[in-house]
């Protein structure tokens, strides 16, 4: 479910979550204030820019913004190529130095410098929000300190009308359906073999349920496989100690890399999907062993 902002009542203007918003017909003519640094705010404020009659975003800290095409080829195809050789802490070097040489730092652009090295966050994909930027046709501001009526105040001592804000503000990970001893202290905190299986309840199985460095449909797929090797008879997971543990190590690393910010579902999507395939072919040699 969206997350709803905890806006103050003095804000007069008309407000939507990013959920709710379906075409930049909704923003013909309005003074838009996009909030948030993910790829739906910037989605959404590209699309302000060409139909709104000012576009505003608000970044309370700042994102890596990566061109969906870099060199020539496809961003995550560069990153990816690394994935497979260097650890990530020579790849983050690589890539800033890579996206400053080719884009420069987001300060150029006036949005807030990252406090976090590139690949230690979801990074935010768009070919159209730099050039409009530029363009003026975006104009960047940092956090929101107060409103008044329609008014709205900025931390910098900026302030500006709008009548239009959306708030791209994230998402809840909520899974109603299932009993709540099922999910411990939430499904984003749920430790998952693989990041797919329960370690507590045999067959209950998660597709989708992490967040990951790259494209989510590859690494779905993927974990899909796991799950049908499962009801086929033709993958078998180890031990649950050995699941618990691999979970553990999995944690401390994420913890490491990606602080607080959810790190029981981080996936670092080149080696994930490497981790993928050899938990596949594992699982193959222990069911043939068990039949």
């Amino acid at each position: 479910m969206p997350f709803r902002s905890s806006s103050t009542p003095e804000c007069t203007a008309e407000r939507l979550h990013s959920h709710d918003y379906r075409g930049p017909e909704q923003l013909a003519g309005r003074r838009v204030l996009v909030v948030g640094g993910g790829n739906s705010a910037m989605d959404i404020a590209v699309d302000a820019s060409h139909a709104a009659a000012r576009t505003l975003l608000s970044l309370r800290r700042g994102v890596w913004v990566v061109p969906k095409y870099l060199l020539g080829r496809p961003s995550d195809t560069l990153n990816g190529a690394l994935a497979r050789r260097l650890p990530w802490r020579l790849r983050q070097r690589i890539s800033q130095t890579m996206l400053a040489a080719t884009v420069g730092p987001p300060a150029r652009y006036g949005l807030p410098t990252p406090a976090h090295g590139f690949l230690q966050d979801h990074p935010t994909l768009s070919d159209g929000l730099l050039s409009r930027l530029t363009h003026g046709d975006i104009q960047a501001r940092p956090g929101i300190a107060r409103w008044a009526g329609e008014r709205v105040e900025f931390t910098d001592g900026r302030s500006d009308e709008v009548d239009l804000v959306i708030w791209c503000t994230g998402y809840r990970v909520e899974i109603p359906f299932l009993a709540p001893e099922l999910l411990g202290d939430g499904a984003d905190r749920l430790p998952l073999y693989r990041h797919v299986f329960h370690l507590d309840a045999p067959g209950l199985a998660f597709v989708g349920l992490m967040q990951s460095t790259g494209a989510a449909f590859p690494l779905v797929e993927a974990q899909a496989r796991l799950v049908a090797g499962w009801l086929a008879g033709t993958w078998t997971p180890p031990e649950r100690s050995r699941q618990a543990a691999a979970c553990r190590a999995e944690l401390r690393a994420a913890t490491t890399r990606w602080g607080q910010r959810r790190p029981h579902m981080r996936v670092d999507f080149d080696a994930y999907l490497t981790e993928l395939e050899r938990e596949l072919a594992a699982g193959r040699r222990r069911a043939e062993v068990r039949r």
